[in-house]
């Protein structure tokens, strides 16, 4: 949980080193790179990082892992090849579409470079989940990280934000080479091949035409911000959005740890272990989203004027904008996994090209008017549409959907965060002062509320402790939610 939070709070470190070193405009330039990555590298990999973990996850044949997995290596290899010649030959447009400005046709390049070597990490990535070895993947993201700060920290003054680009995807390039030369050396350099996986093809392209969707459902605002309001507006709205990203941190514990192993209880059937977990997951998003959200509405301004020196503003109303739209994201990433297991993607598609229409359209309407908060809104209702319109299916396949009750305390600790971090904003202190108290604050309220609404009975969250420790020593990974009576703790926790 530590290497998850870690990675998802990178780019918040990140944030001081490069405005202040290199400027507002290169680090819009970094955000668009960073976009460029989320939608290339799974179109570079085809997915099958998310594909060979949905059908091989639990096999015992190493050969057949090994083989599949060095396909999909291949695959990233030829996929890179061609995405470079493509951006031969349709510079111009691209640089225009990407940066807002046709002349930046140079920062294609190490935006292609670091979407191959991010696909390739995908998939030794999912290589390792798929052998349940999530502790090894958290190490080597850990590392991954570790060094993508350290090498921005040592270049940033002497590099500009291109060469920087290129020596985080060597980086990235050479610890996927360990991880899949590991796969060879214990299972065997085999035939690259994708055999033995019916259905794989109509699943695989629904998945990419899903993640096409989902990516414009998500960020073509971002696109469309910068063309109308150029590379300093959008790394104002970057920042926000980093902050706002707090919210969504269990949600890539959701990501990372407890959805990947849906596929392996899916494929054995065990359809119990399934719906604890599905309830885990979504009792988690609310008990630390909602809070969480009334945290960075209030001190989040504080915080990017701390980041940023005072370079980039941004204001409670665009966070909680963009902190409602990241709430609503997590929900949706763990709900649409049921489209993953019973491979129907494809029914997905038409309220994620609704939504991918929204995010289109919307801020042309909104962002000349609204400026930053149009884009944000547009946001916002993309990713509204989405949860409503895959609650339904999410509830038949996990056999349980998001606990109300819950829900409602949640949002009561919330609102009692909000208020009681309302006054300590106008104490006259300093940024790192502010921030400080409001931590301690929030915390003992979310304590506070935990204990008095009896989220999950004492008995119970000691259970869970324990879990969370033997997996992160190294146990099989959720082995222990399989068991009867990890299975009766999950069932209940949020119940009472």
């Amino acid at each position: 949980m530590i290497s998850i939070a870690f990675y998802s709070l990178r780019p918040l470190v990140l944030i001081p080193v490069i405005l202040s070193n290199m400027g507002t405009t290169s680090y819009g330039i970094w955000a668009q790179i960073l976009a460029t990555s989320m939608l290339l590298s799974p179109l570079i990999s085809l997915r099958l990082n998310n594909v060979l973990t949905r059908y091989l996850s639990g096999t015992e044949d190493g050969r057949h892992l090994s083989g599949a997995f060095l396909m999909a290596t291949f695959v990233v290899i030829v996929s890179v090849g061609v995405i470079f010649f493509t951006g031969i030959l349709m510079g111009e447009p691209l640089a225009w579409l990407i940066y807002g400005n046709s002349e930046y046709t140079r920062f294609l390049w190490p935006a292609i470079a670091y979407s191959g070597s991010c696909a390739l990490f995908l998939v030794a990535g999912a290589y390792l989940n798929t052998i349940q070895r999530q502790v090894q993947f958290a190490v080597y993201r850990s590392v991954l990280v570790l060094g993508d700060c350290l090498i921005i920290f040592a270049f940033a003054r002497i590099m500009d934000i291109s060469d920087c680009t290129y020596a985080l995807s060597a980086w990235q390039v050479a610890l996927s080479i360990v991880i899949l030369g590991g796969m060879v050396a214990q299972h065997g350099l085999a035939k690259p091949s994708l055999a033995g996986m019916p259905g794989l093809w109509p699943f695989l392209f629904s998945l990419l035409a899903s993640h096409f969707l989902s990516f414009a459902a998500g960020n073509a605002n971002r696109f469309v911000l910068v063309n109308l309001m150029g590379l300093e507006n959008l790394a104002a709205f970057q920042v926000a959005l980093q902050i706002a990203t707090v919210v969504g941190l269990v949600g890539a514990l959701n990501q990372h740890i407890l959805i990947p192993s849906l596929a392996g209880h899916w494929n054995r059937n065990e359809k119990e272990a399934i719906h604890s977990l599905v309830r885990l997951a979504l009792l988690l998003l609310v008990l630390f989203g909602l809070p969480c959200m009334a945290f960075v509405v209030q001190v989040g301004p504080i915080a990017i004027g701390l980041l940023t020196r005072k370079s980039i503003n941004a204001d409670s109303s665009l966070l909680l904008i963009l902190s409602a739209g990241v709430f609503l994201k997590t929900v949706f990433q763990t709900m649409t996994y049921s489209y993953h297991l019973t491979r129907q993607i494809w029914q997905v598609l038409i309220p994620v090209g609704i939504s991918s229409i929204i995010n289109i359209a919307l801020p042309f309407v909104l962002v000349p008017s609204l400026g930053l908060r149009g884009a944000a809104v547009a946001y916002l209702a993309s990713m509204s549409l989405l949860v409503l319109a895959t609650y339904r299916h999410s509830a038949l396949v996990f056999g349980t959907g998001p606990d109300w009750k819950q829900t409602y305390k949640a949002f009561i600790m919330a609102v009692a965060i909000y208020l009681a971090l309302w006054p300590i904003r106008s104490l006259g202190m300093g940024a790192l002062a502010i921030l400080f108290l409001s931590s301690c604050v929030a915390g003992a309220l979310w304590i506070t509320g935990f204990l008095a609404f009896k989220f999950i009975p004492l008995s119970d969250l000691k259970q869970w402790i324990k879990q969370q420790l033997r997996f992160t020593l190294g146990s099989p990974v959720l082995d222990q939610f399989t068991t009867p009576s990890a299975d009766h703790d999950l069932r209940h926790a949020g119940k009472r």
